[in-house]
C-alpha cells in the first residue's frame, strides 16, 4: 500500500466519520452522500485485496460504478425540484444499470476496467449538476452562497467529473502518442483528494434546519 492510498483512505475515512456524527443534522442527500462515502471506502479496500490476491481490482468497479451512480442520481433527485428532472433521474437509473450488465457481458468483461460506464456515469452526473445550477439561478435564496453545501457539492461534482471524462475520453490517445500516464494518474490522484475535501466542506456546513429539502 502507498502512502498517497493511505492518505486517501484517511480522507475517506474521516469524511465518513463527520457524516456519521453529523448525520441527524444533515439533509437527506447529504445523508445519502455519508452513505455513498462508506460504499466507496468499502470498494477501494476490496480494490487493494483484489490487486494483491488476482492482480486485477476490474471486478470491483463493475459493482461500484452502479452504486455510486444511484447514490448519485438520488442524490439530485431529492436536490432538484423539478418532477419532469427527477422522473428523467430514475429512468437515468434503470438505463444505467441496464447498460452496466450489457457492457459486462458483452463489451468490457468483468476483469477489464468498465470505463464505458464511467464515461455515462461522468456525462450524467455533469448533466445533473448543471441542472442545479440552472435551479439555484433561479432560487431567491439569501444565505451567501459560500455557505450553502448544496453549492460546494455541486461544484465538486462538475469539475471532478468533467476531469474524470475529459480523462477517460482522450485517455487511449494519449497513451498512442506516449504522454506521460504517470503525470495523468498524479493528477487525478490530486483532484481526486481536493474533490472529496470540497465534500467535507459541504458535508461540515450542511444543516437539515437551514436548508430544507422537498421530497
Amino acid at each position: 500500500m502507498t502512502i498517497r492510498f493511505l492518505l486517501y483512505l484517511i480522507l475517506l475515512v474521516y469524511l465518513l466519520v463527520l457524516g456519521l456524527i453529523r448525520f441527524k443534522k444533515l439533509t437527506l442527500p447529504f445523508q445519502i452522500l455519508t452513505v455513498l462515502i462508506a460504499c466507496t471506502l468499502v470498494s477501494e479496500i476490496i480494490s487493494r485485496i483484489l490487486i494483491n490476491v488476482f492482480k486485477n481490482s476490474s471486478p470491483v468497479y463493475h459493482v461500484f460504478n452502479i452504486v455510486n451512480f444511484t447514490g448519485y442520481a438520488l442524490i439530485y433527485y431529492f436536490l432538484l425540484q423539478s418532477r419532469l428532472s427527477r422522473k428523467v433521474i430514475l429512468l437515468l437509473i434503470a438505463g444505467a444499470v441496464c447498460f452496466s450488465v450489457f457492457n459486462t457481458i458483452f463489451l468490457q468483461s468483468l476483469w477489464s476496467f468498465p470505463s464505458n460506464f464511467l464515461l455515462i456515469l461522468c456525462f450524467l452526473n455533469i448533466y445533473c449538476a448543471l441542472l442545479l445550477f440552472r435551479q439555484m439561478l433561479h432560487d431567491d435564496e439569501e444565505i451567501d452562497i459560500l455557505r450553502q453545501s448544496v453549492f460546494w457539492f455541486n461544484c465538486a461534482v462538475l469539475l471532478f467529473y468533467t476531469a474524470i471524462f475529459l480523462n477517460w475520453s482522450f485517455y487511449n490517445y494519449l497513451v498512442r502518442n506516449k504522454f506521460n500516464t504517470k503525470t495523468i494518474s498524479t493528477i487525478m490522484y490530486y483532484l481526486n483528494i481536493a474533490y472529496y475535501i470540497v465534500v467535507g466542506i459541504s458535508i461540515h456546513i450542511n444543516n437539515r434546519k437551514a436548508v430544507p429539502v422537498k421530497q
